[in-house]
């Protein structure tokens, strides 16, 4: 059970203009999406203040991953912006013990959270930006009194970012904006043909003649270099350490995920390339049909402001969401991550990560846990494409 003061210190931020400034963002892409080419008039001096408004791991993936641990049982997810915890909840466990060292992040799934609670699915949609609405001020007063005395703090100070929607207000999809906007007119009509083609195949040529030419080249090589991510974005140290060309590699999983089914299809695709979800594309925790087994469960979540090497004082888990930041750990603190993990799984415990590496993480050594060949079949459905390894790896002796 969440409690009315977790004790997470924010700090609040400043947030300036709204950034609801894509046409699609305003709710237009809750139709059929199509692909659309605004200026941008974000003002890029000031921070956004979320890292990331919405999380770019498969809840589809995670949840098939972590099924066979999950019922009746306790779960540990990585927070970020809060979907995938929130997705978690379908799998009916004990409890979600959602931890972030970043409590802005954790202030976004306390949000996420109320909003379930207290709205039917259209208002959640509405509320969090992915329909047009123009009241959502209004329903954060009626949250507001439910959020933890910090995330009140925090969401106060930033009322812009609520009035375009929460899901727009993250530094990472900030960067997603600035790609969009300098994407060269053939490769928009191109996406616009990927989406209507009729199988891989058919994808695959339509790629390879109309989308890969010089201009997306160039874009690419720009977009997708390290030094462009860190300054848009944040620097990411597992980039530096890649042992291939980071851009290449970005552009071969980029390839896989457009041709390998139409990417207005994908949720995380079509915000990628849209700035927004899609009637038929949402990610899992906003899907109509989990609306209801989400809300039910909001009481067995539970958020803490904790770094993922001290998850043993929250008791054990059975399943671990660890999204992709095993990548973020330098190598001298690689190895205490993650024994603190181990340190809170349960025998027959999953552990479920993202790399950017096409190897396991694992530290050498570990010998009570196994791989789990399951993940390469997994890693075939996913829809992001920005990983270049999935992962489970299973407890397999106790600890």
């Amino acid at each position: 059970m969440q409690t009315e003061d977790r004790g997470v210190s924010v700090t609040p931020s400043f947030y300036g203009d709204a950034m609801n400034t894509d046409p699609v963002a305003s709710g237009m892409a809750y139709q059929r999406p199509s692909i659309r080419w605004p200026w941008i008039n974000t003002p890029w001096s000031r921070k956004p203040p979320l890292h990331y408004s919405c999380v770019w791991e498969d809840a589809d993936v995670l949840c098939a991953a972590l099924q066979p641990v999950a019922l009746g049982r306790r779960l540990l997810s990585i927070s970020s912006a809060g979907d995938n915890a929130l997705a978690l909840l379908t799998l009916e466990p004990s409890e979600v013990a959602a931890i972030d060292i970043d409590p802005t992040q954790l202030a976004a799934l306390d949000l996420r959270s109320r909003a379930f609670e207290a709205l039917d699915h259209d208002d959640v949609l509405v509320f969090l930006g992915v329909r047009e609405g123009h009241n959502r001020a209004t329903i954060y007063r009626t949250l507001r009194s439910a959020l933890s005395r910090s995330s009140r703090e925090f969401w106060d100070n930033v009322p812009n970012a609520i009035q375009a929607g929460i899901i727009h207000c993250g530094r990472f999809e900030r960067y997603m904006r600035w790609f969009r906007c300098l994407l060269p007119q053939r490769t928009r009509a191109a996406m616009r043909r990927l989406a209507d083609a009729n199988g891989s195949e058919e994808r695959s040529r339509i790629f390879d003649e109309e989308y890969d030419g010089l201009l997306w080249r160039t874009l690419s090589a720009v977009a997708f270099a390290p030094r462009t991510i860190s300054t848009f974005d944040k620097r990411r140290p597992y980039l530096d350490r890649a042992s291939s060309d980071v851009v290449e590699m970005m552009r071969r999983r980029l390839k896989n995920v457009l041709t390998a089914a139409p990417w207005n299809e994908s949720s995380y695709l079509t915000y990628f390339f849209t700035g927004n979800y899609g009637y038929g594309a949402l990610p899992l925790y906003l899907r109509p049909e989990h609306h209801d087994a989400i809300r039910s469960g909001i009481s067995r979540l539970s958020i803490h402001n904790v770094d993922l090497a001290d998850s043993a004082v929250l008791g054990r888990f059975s399943g671990f969401n660890l999204s992709n930041v095993l990548d973020y750990n330098a190598p001298d603190s690689f190895g205490r991550t993650y024994r603190g993990v181990l340190s809170a799984a349960e025998p027959g415990a999953r552990l479920v990560y993202w790399s950017a590496s096409a190897d396991s993480q694992r530290p050498t050594g570990s010998t009570c846990v196994q791989s789990v060949a399951e993940a390469k079949r997994l890693q075939e459905r996913d829809r992001v494409g920005a990983y270049e390894s999935f992962h489970i790896d299973e407890v397999c002796a106790p600890i």
